[in-house]
């Protein structure tokens, strides 16, 4: 039985980590001096369980799995928790027929108002344009 604590971060976020991905680590170092070179916002789970960033000063014990995932915190990724959220709403206040359907178009009403959605960045060039041929007369 191995013993040995052992490491990894996950590439996706909220990712399960596959035990070819984890590396030993040795025993008794903070888990804070573990985590990965990362410029985004990081969480830990020691042995399946979420750990607080106050905690990540304890000591690695043998046999502990340590994961590192990143926390997504984009502006689509904002806006499809929320949607997703939005759903739920109806089976918290058990609104039922034509009240959850009002509470879930209201709250994506509000989604869009705060979070617009971002339209293409791709703007056709006039010369572009100018290059297409024309349709022929009918």
């Amino acid at each position: 039985m191995n013993l040995q604590p052992v490491s990894g971060f996950a590439p996706v976020p909220l990712a399960q980590i596959k035990a070819c991905d984890m590396h030993p680590v040795p025993v008794g170092v903070p888990i804070a001096s573990l985590s990965p070179k990362f410029s985004g916002i990081l969480v830990c789970r020691v042995n399946g369980e979420w750990l607080l960033r106050e905690s990540w000063e304890s000591l690695t014990q043998p046999g502990d799995v340590i994961e590192w995932h990143d926390v997504p915190q984009d502006r689509d990724t904002l806006r499809g928790v929320l949607t997703i959220a939005s759903l739920f709403i109806p089976q918290l206040f058990a609104l039922q027929g034509f009240a959850a359907f009002a509470a879930v178009a209201a709250s994506q009403i509000a989604i869009n108002l705060l979070l617009p959605p971002v339209g293409p960045t791709g703007v056709a060039r006039p010369e572009a344009l100018a290059s297409l041929p024309l349709p022929a007369p009918v």
